[in-house]
């Protein structure tokens, strides 16, 4: 029996825990200007310096439960600095950032509002040349609010496929791994759409072991898996004959290279 002495205590440091992982409080202790600069600085057990020239226009993009708060602090930080961007978070929250367009999505499954918001935030990056900085705001819930589903398949298909995943019991490496390969933003795509500029992203992990290829299934990050591990997902499950005509019909146009695999 815990006592109520022990119980506050615990409340106590719980509180003080969420207080100190804040996405907003995270990336204020880690992000700086120094001579035209943004600075990156990572402690821990990744400690590192990155600094990254301001010399051209600065971008702010995202998409996560966490997302808003990471941009308010970037806001803060960059004020003018900021020429635009789009920011997408769950339709429950609320945020005003100046200058950057906010789209509400949907979560924990995708819907039009993660759709339609995430067509916006690809069309915007049309615009970057080569000396701008694209700052990237990435948390969990991103898979499901960052969504463009691959050519010929619609958003019912994609969210019929996460519910399927979802029941069939697959692990989070399993389940983006498949998700990834249906996307047109997943799985590194967003990064190739950011070309010529830098794409700076600030990624808040909520996978164990921070596998960046999973958190939000990895829009800016090189993604290690291919059409084959997909469908050794698919066979290890026993979830093909669940799947849409559509999704089955792309993915076998991926293993035999008809359509390009992830970046």
């Amino acid at each position: 029996m815990v006592t109520g002495e022990a119980r506050s205590l615990l409340t106590t440091l719980f509180q003080a825990s969420i207080q100190a992982v804040h996405p907003l409080r995270v990336v204020q202790g880690i992000v700086s200007i120094d001579n035209e600069t943004v600075v990156v600085q990572l402690k821990g057990k990744h400690t590192q310096r990155s600094a990254f020239s301001l010399n051209g226009r600065v971008f702010l993009i995202g998409a996560g439960k966490g997302a808003g708060p990471m941009a308010e602090a970037l806001m803060s930080l960059l004020g003018d600095r900021i020429a635009g961007g789009n920011i997408i978070i769950p339709s429950e929250q609320m945020l005003r950032l100046p200058g950057v367009t906010v789209m509400q999505g949907e979560h924990p499954l995708p819907g039009q509002g993660s759709l339609t918001g995430t067509q916006v935030l690809v069309n915007s990056l049309a615009q970057v040349q080569p000396q701008d900085l694209v700052l990237f705001c990435l948390t969990g819930g991103a898979s499901s609010l960052l969504v463009s589903p691959a050519p010929g398949m619609t958003l019912a298909d994609k969210k019929h496929v996460n519910q399927v995943l979802l029941a069939c019991g697959a692990d989070i490496r399993a389940i983006n791994t498949v998700r990834k390969h249906l996307s047109q933003v997943k799985g590194g795509w967003l990064a190739y759409y950011a070309q010529p500029a830098t794409v700076v992203s600030l990624i808040l992990s909520d996978v164990i072991g921070d596998d960046l290829s999973v958190i939000g299934s990895g829009p800016t990050v090189p993604d290690p898996t291919t059409f084959a591990d997909v469908w050794q997902a698919i066979e290890h499950y026993r979830i093909e004959t669940q799947l849409p005509a559509s999704v089955r019909s792309y993915l076998r146009q991926g293993l035999r290279a008809a359509v390009p695999d992830t970046p």
